[in-house]
């Protein structure tokens, strides 16, 4: 999950916090930065944790992991 979780990471502050997205980096203060970057990493870990209960690996780990050896891997756990 921590290639997945990286990855959702980057996605958001580029939308949330530069200028390709909603630019809040400069308009909001540092403290509400910190704020939602600690809530979303809560959030996620929280999801990440639910998701490996059912899932062996994440979804871009699966991925990562079904290309690079040229084979389809269980991705569900039983």
């Amino acid at each position: 999950m921590a290639l997945t979780c990286y990855l959702t990471q980057t996605i958001l502050a580029l939308s949330l916090f530069y200028g390709v997205g909603l630019g809040l980096g400069g308009k909001t203060s540092p403290l509400l930065n910190w704020g939602i970057a600690i809530a979303f990493f809560l959030l996620q870990a929280a999801l990440a944790n639910a998701w490996l209960k059912k899932f062996y690996y994440g979804p871009v780990e699966w991925l990562w992991r079904s290309a690079t050896f040229f084979r389809l891997f269980p991705f569900r756990r039983k």
